[in-house]
């Protein structure tokens, strides 16, 4: 999975201040045991109460400013069973070489009935008519009709501009 990050004080203050926005979507609608995949710098999980997880030593050793509930491991290996309520994951399928056993795996952590949050760059805006992302850390970008298609393992998908949120 390739890296890119949005560190408070590091990236420009607008894609910030985007990410904030969709972690304050994710704590208007979910509850419970939430876990945060590729969780960064951690300012979400803790805004969420989650648990963090995320490959990255240098991202956790960041986030530990924020919580002390994070544990390194690989989006596509999640180190739990059914055990939440909610997950959330922002702009990270578009970074991991196997987007459909990303969402089983989010999906598989869910207790039945959980809601999975999770937002992409739109391939449309990104990179209009290019055969391969015109952003040198995207693996794979997602039009809107991809990116509903990819999450049909959930059930009452909605969408919320770049967010879709889907119930296990």
């Amino acid at each position: 999975m390739s890296v890119e990050r949005r560190v408070p004080g590091e990236a420009p203050e607008a894609s910030v201040q985007e990410h904030l926005a969709r972690y304050r979507f994710a704590r208007d609608r979910v509850g419970g045991r939430i876990l945060d995949v590729a969780c960064g710098a951690g300012y979400g999980t803790s805004m969420l109460g989650a648990v963090g997880v995320d490959l990255s030593w240098d991202a956790l050793a960041a986030a530990r400013s924020e919580t002390d509930r994070l544990i390194r491991c690989n989006a596509l290996r999640l180190p739990f069973g059914a055990a939440f309520d909610a997950v959330v994951s922002f702009e990270t399928v578009e970074h991991v070489p196997d987007p459909e056993g990303f969402v089983e795996e989010c999906r598989r952590v869910l207790k039945p009935g959980g809601i999975f949050v999770v937002s992409t760059p739109n391939r449309e805006l990104w990179s209009p008519r290019s055969p391969k992302p015109l952003q040198p850390h995207h693996v794979k970008e997602f039009s809107l009709r991809e990116f509903r298609a990819l999450l049909r393992p959930f059930r009452g998908v909605e969408w919320f501009g770049q967010l879709l949120m889907g119930r296990g």
